[in-house]
């Protein structure tokens, strides 16, 4: 963190000597932190940072962080070496990091949307993340974890026309035989052009990443017409002007592969950007495996017609394969779209997932709507820090900058296995636990509820 004064006087003291102890407090405990000054009063500035530092922590507290804190006690633009270089290549050098994987990194924007104004505070989200990033991205050198590659930093180019959609192909070809694995992870990173935020040009354009948050999505295609790519796998949604990396499970979805089998992927997102996606194969000893599904439902306007049976299917007949172990409902929901009526659907509204058999039921809801810093509260869970957009909101089933997590419920109690079973669920999209009735009117669009609803059965691996 480095003090700078411009030519008309103005600098960033306010933040480089935000309250310490606060600030601190909210950094991992592995965190070297440096302090350092482009000024003149280079000395002065780093002894009082000290100071004000010291007085801030508890003994205790002081205690551990010695040896970590540092105060750099010269003219920061005469540093040289690797310092020195990411002074000199970074777009804002004053805030700025070295990961766990000894990479530079650039810090994001300070902008608190609960307050609107700028808060120095959110410079400890930025080590909390790289923390976060690090098993992410260590997790394909396990010894046990086996990778296939479906695309490897490949670039696409985005938009909303022809570039909106990137293939790729990828063969199943394993150590061990797919059946014997119980668990699929996905890394995905989201790499931008220049590998740097999103930044203003002099001439007035903007260079590093894309602007929005936006949908992005992996399809699988059929095994028997690869032309026909519907079958989605993975949900992420982008950041708002930084780059990211995500780890997913969707062991649900390992019925979806087979043994030594070549398969095409579709790769649908309107930002750009260099991809990597890696399937993440490994056997964790559970003795079960997702063996097979069935599609269950899909989603629809939640304007007033989600349930309305003319439109949507909302009842499944289905059959329980005798080799089952057990049954999941296994579902990835997101809502989106807002400003339509007083409740804020589909984005910022607490929409219900109800599913009934007989006399049993359960529901996924979004308690995270209701905190305005809900997806603030999850970098340590994989949220990109620091976005350039109203990232920290809550939104109904997703964050702006992470991946979309399964949401799976176990059924096999519900469910009757018998020779020629047909078991039967109704699915209900619920606001307040009742039909959702928008104060604009029904069917007026505009709140759009992108669900896919699986029921999954498991059996041995082999």
């Amino acid at each position: 963190m480095f003090k700078y004064t411009d030519s008309n006087g103005n600098n960033n003291g306010a933040t480089w000597g935000q309250n310490p102890g606060k600030f601190i407090r909210n950094l991992p405990l592995n965190t070297h932190l440096f302090y350092g000054s482009f000024d003149n009063s280079y000395h002065n500035d780093v002894i009082q940072q000290r100071n004000t530092v010291l007085a801030g922590l508890t003994t205790s507290e002081e205690a551990h962080w010695d040896s970590r804190i540092h105060y750099i006690d010269m003219d920061a633009s005469n540093l040289g070496g690797g310092i020195g270089s990411m002074i000199s290549s970074f777009n804002s050098p004053f805030f700025m990091g070295i990961d766990r994987f000894q990479l530079a990194r650039e810090t994001g924007s300070l902008y608190a949307w609960t307050t609107q104004s700028n808060d120095p505070y959110h410079l400890s989200f930025e080590p909390n993340q790289w923390v976060a990033e690090f098993p992410t991205k260590i997790r394909e050198q396990d010894p046990a974890v086996h990778a296939v590659s479906v695309m490897d930093f490949e670039r696409h180019s985005g938009g909303w026309q022809g570039g909106y959609s990137s293939f790729a192909n990828a063969t199943f070809d394993l150590p061990n035989n797919l059946t014997s694995y119980d668990t699929l992870e996905v890394y995905h990173e989201h790499a931008c052009y220049e590998r740097t935020n999103r930044y203003q040009k002099s001439d007035g354009s903007y260079g590093g990443c894309h602007e929005w948050d936006y949908l992005a999505y992996m399809f699988v295609c059929d095994r028997a017409n690869d032309s026909v790519c519907n079958t989605e796998t993975i949900r992420w949604i982008t950041t708002y002007g930084r780059e990211g990396m995500w780890l997913t499970d969707i062991s649900p979805y390992l019925f979806m592969f087979e043994d030594g089998e070549e398969r095409r992927f579709k790769y649908a997102g309107a930002n750009k950007g260099d991809l990597t996606v890696t399937f993440l194969f490994s056997n964790w000893g559970s003795g079960s495996r997702a063996t097979n599904g069935t599609y269950a439902f899909s989603g629809g306007q939640f304007d007033g017609t989600y349930n309305n049976e003319s439109r949507h299917v909302r009842q499944l007949n289905f059959t329980v394969p005798s080799y089952a172990t057990s049954v999941e409902i296994v579902a990835t929901i997101t809502g989106h779209g807002f400003n339509q009526d007083t409740a804020n659907c589909a984005e910022f509204c607490d929409h219900e997932h109800h599913y009934t058999m007989g006399q049993h039921q359960t529901y996924e809801w979004h308690p995270i709507v209701y905190n305005s810093e809900g997806c603030e509260n999850e970098v340590n869970n994989g949220v990109v820090a620091n976005q350039f957009g109203s990232w920290p909101f809550g939104r109904a089933g997703w964050c702006a900058g992470q991946d979309v997590k399964q949401w799976t419920y176990d059924i096999t109690d519900w469910v009757d296995n018998s020779t020629n079973n047909t078991n039967h669920i109704v699915y209900r999209g619920y606001y307040n636990g009742a039909e959702y009735v928008p104060s604009d009117g029904i069917g007026n669009g505009g709140r759009n509820i992108r669900a896919v609803v699986w029921i999954v059965f498991y059996g041995p691996t082999t």
